[in-house]
């Protein structure tokens, strides 16, 4: 009997440790994997596994990853965060550096931009020559300037900020231009997801505006 009990005790010890250690292997290990995309630092990654050998299978309850400085295919993003439910990924991939994902779950990501982010995608974009955005929780101011042929004609629009009709792509509508009329695209794209190496396919959900920042919250259609 004392044996018996000596060996539940070790038995539960070693299921503790492993609870303990492998959803935080799994945690590094995706950090590392996300470590490229925030200048090769790892970003702040929590997995909760309970009981901890379903991520045998790769699945989990909860990941959440903070990131900050990013930078996703040249796109320059001030701050990330997200969180995904019921997901699962392959661990075997994870392993050797790359996210597979097995199960798609319910993902919820908000991505951050600044004035100078936003006047990076502007100029990505070339709706503008070097243009400056300064965003408030109205609408996106935009000076810059604009070449037609030999001259350089400045310019200074003030619109709105929307998702596209599909959910899919960023918009920035010109409402307002100072100065001449000028035929300039009625709308310009800023950012189209399919574009972006994601990990799943995402729509965004909500667009919203405070002074010196937009904010896009963007689900996967499991997450509606």
């Amino acid at each position: 009997m004392n044996r018996l009990l000596q060996g539940l005790v070790v038995l539960a010890v070693l299921v503790g440790v492993l609870q303990w250690f492998v959803p935080r292997w799994a945690a590094r290990a995706l950090a590392g994997a996300m470590a490229p995309y925030e200048g090769g630092r790892p970003p702040a990654v929590t997995i909760t596994a309970v009981p901890f050998w379903e991520l045998a299978s790769g699945h989990f309850q909860d990941l959440a990853v903070r990131m900050h400085s990013v930078t996703v295919n040249g796109l320059d993003i001030a701050a990330i965060q997200l969180h995904w439910f019921d997901g699962g990924l392959n661990l075997a991939a994870l392993a050797k550096g790359r996210v597979v994902v097995t199960r798609p779950g319910r993902f919820m990501m908000t991505v951050e931009l600044t004035n100078h982010n936003l006047s990076s995608l502007l100029l990505r974009e070339k709706a503008f020559t070097d243009p400056t955005v300064t965003v408030t929780s109205g609408g996106i101011d935009v000076k810059g300037s604009l070449t037609l042929g030999n001259e350089v004609v400045p310019l200074n629009a003030v619109g709105a900020i929307t998702e596209s009709p599909n959910h899919e792509a960023l918009i920035y509508h010109p409402e307002r231009i100072d100065g001449l009329r000028l035929p300039l695209l009625t709308n310009v794209q800023l950012l189209n997801l399919d574009t972006v190496t994601l990990p799943l396919p995402l729509y965004i959900q909500h667009v919203a505006l405070t002074p010196g920042q937009l904010v896009l919250t963007m689900a996967n259609h499991g997450g509606q």
